[in-house]
């Protein structure tokens, strides 16, 4: 959901040798660059999760306010019916003597 101009693949390279004039930092500090590029990038990408939530919620609402269900807007229609929103017994809430 919106990363697919994201074009990421894994990489493995085994029994490499670099050549010493080749090597650009010291062996084993290229996981700390890579962890650093995280503080750069987990921003931008949480901004993009919370606009994409905020879409949602936004077309949600949207839908709900237009489509009709027994004659009016289904965010009018009452949620005694849902079970999910059934108050629970608090006997059934003790789960201390279901062992598996």
């Amino acid at each position: 959901m919106g990363q697919r101009c994201s074009d990421t693949r894994g990489i493995v390279f085994e029994d490499v040798r670099v050549p010493k004039e080749n090597v650009l930092i010291a062996e084993g500090a290229g996981f700390k660059i890579a962890m650093g590029a995280f503080d750069k990038t987990r921003p931008p990408v949480a901004a993009g999760a919370v606009g994409l939530a905020r879409r949602a919620l936004d077309e949600a609402t949207r839908y709900a306010l237009e489509r009709k269900t027994f004659g009016k807007p289904i965010v009018e229609v009452s949620l005694e019916s849902d079970p999910a929103q059934t108050p629970i017994p608090q006997s059934s809430l003790n789960t201390t003597s279901q062992v598996c």
